[in-house]
């Protein structure tokens, strides 16, 4: 399993350094047994190759803090550094409906 997550890890971050542009998705999810917080994050893009939407899982965090806008946009911009996704490139951001990530945009 963690050679599939490493092969896959260096596949992507191959491949979004030289999308054009994307967009992301973010969600928050509570698990009811630990009552532990999660953000995720989805990078979305269309292939030049066959024109077909893609999308990357590529963030998965456990929130220690309070869901604050300044804590969530800080782990998302920790996340987005972590895979080289530029904030120039990304064309929209696209929330769930938790309260603090509406607050980002």
């Amino acid at each position: 399993m963690e050679q599939k997550y490493s092969d896959l890890t260096t596949k992507f971050k191959d491949i979004i350094p030289n999308l054009r542009g994307y967009s992301l998705s973010a969600d928050i999810w509570t698990q009811s047994k630990t009552t532990t917080s999660y953000v995720g994050l989805t990078l979305h893009y269309l292939d030049d190759q066959d024109m077909e939407m893609r999308s990357l899982q590529f963030g998965v965090e456990a929130l220690e803090k309070l869901h604050s806008k300044k804590y969530i946009a800080q782990q998302r911009r920790e996340m987005c550094a972590e895979w080289n996704i530029l904030a120039e490139k990304v064309i929209i951001i696209v929330p769930d409906n938790e309260e603090s990530i509406k607050r980002l945009h």
